[in-house]
């Protein structure tokens, strides 16, 4: 146990220095690998390392020395970051915690967000519950530390199971923890099989195998689902003989083939809707102004702002972020006019949108010394 606590410490170090750039790591962060996951993988390795000197009997001692210790671990860690007893999101803006975060569908419980993550929550919500099914029949049939540990097992998905209905991307937690129990029972049905040869046991290894693998389960609901649901009539077309295109579903909108046109265009930076900042990032050249990442507080506030607020705190948005058109994107004819009448403010091309960034680059770089608005600007943006 010395051993694990100690590579459990560095591995947490390791982690924070690969995660972060090091100006960032004296960097208190409550919701993210930080200086604070950092310190508190610490103390837990010296905790480890301290109860495997002790010399304690029975299991109950061990618990009890092992619930101090995690006591002294959460003490710790919150009289060094006491912001962190607000949430991981106290230092967020509370609109967007209120009219963000808060709605996001896969931090919501169970019995709400069920009907728009279905497949995937019977998918995984069978493996985790047949496994923890397993580990109590092993304990039950187990005894000593081998029992305790099953039960242990059990323990911890039961409480990712208990953390799934309150916010459902808990699923993907617990259906890491219930592979030590998958793999229990396709073994358990190996060895029925090759003991006997029967098809029935074949049919229990292929039976397990399939249910196990998470994605079966899943599927088979979503296709009982649509055999079972009423098969909807076309709606009439408004020209006889026009024909009546499928309504495309949200999935669709986050497909790759969606953003084919898109891509095809200069790298420009766009203010997009925030669920498909990623997708835009991801699929073309682009960059975006907010995406679903909460970090970027401003980008993701102003888009919000743009696309559903007043079309005065649009124009506004624009007008502090620049809608002067650069680059390759800049000489496309008619750009300016389009977004001129989709904005409804004055939109110019650079000079030479081709090398005008390159350029003013170099004069800000010239006078940065010089102009103390230029300094300002650049403090100002650093801190945004």
């Amino acid at each position: 146990m010395i051993g694990f606590g100690l590579s459990f410490a560095g591995a947490a170090a390791v982690h924070v220095m690969i995660a972060l750039p090091p100006s960032a790591w004296p960097t208190p962060l409550c919701d993210t690998i930080s200086i604070v996951y950092l310190v508190a993988a610490a103390a837990t390795g010296a905790v480890f390392a301290i109860l495997a000197q002790l010399t304690v009997g029975s299991m109950w001692a061990r618990l009890a020395a092992g619930l101090t210790g995690g006591a002294a671990v959460a003490a710790v860690v919150l009289s060094l970051f006491p912001q962190c007893l607000a949430g991981p999101y106290a230092g967020l803006d509370p609109w967007l915690m209120t009219n963000w975060i808060e709605r996001i569908s896969e931090a919501r419980p169970l019995w709400q967000s069920f009907g728009d993550y279905a497949p995937y929550l019977v998918g995984g919500g069978i493996p985790v519950l047949l496994g923890l099914m397993a580990a109590l029949a092993v304990a039950w049939r187990r005894a000593g530390v081998e029992r305790q540990q099953w039960l242990l097992l059990a323990l911890f998905m039961g409480a990712a199971l208990a953390v799934t209905v309150v916010q459902v991307r808990g699923i993907r937690l617990a259906a890491c923890l219930a592979v030590p129990a998958a793999a229990w029972v396709i073994v358990m049905m190996r060895r029925r099989y090759v003991r006997n040869g029967r098809m029935l046991a074949a049919a229990g290894l292929v039976a397990a195998w399939l249910v196990f693998a998470s994605l079966v389960p899943g599927y088979l609901f979503e296709v009982a689902k649509t055999a079972l649901a009423r098969p909807q009539q076309p709606a009439a077309a408004a020209v006889a003989g026009s024909a009546v295109l499928p309504h495309p579903s949200r999935g669709d909108c986050y497909r790759e083939n969606a953003f084919a046109t898109l891509g095809k265009q200069p790298a420009q930076r766009l203010m997009a809707p925030v669920d498909l900042g990623s997708h835009i990032v991801l699929f073309t050249p682009h960059a975006v102004v907010g995406a679903p990442y909460h970090r970027n507080q401003r980008g993701v506030r102003d888009a919000f702002s743009f696309f559903s607020g007043p079309i005065e705190a649009g124009r506004q948005i624009l007008m502090e972020r620049g809608i002067t058109l650069a680059g390759g994107g800049a000489l496309l004819r008619g750009m300016d006019r389009l977004l001129q009448e989709h904005t409804l403010m004055r939109v110019k091309v650079a000079r030479d949108p081709l090398t005008c960034v390159v350029m003013g680059t170099g004069i800000v770089v010239e006078q940065m010394h010089e102009s103390a608005h230029i300094r300002r600007m650049l403090e100002k943006a650093s801190l945004s």
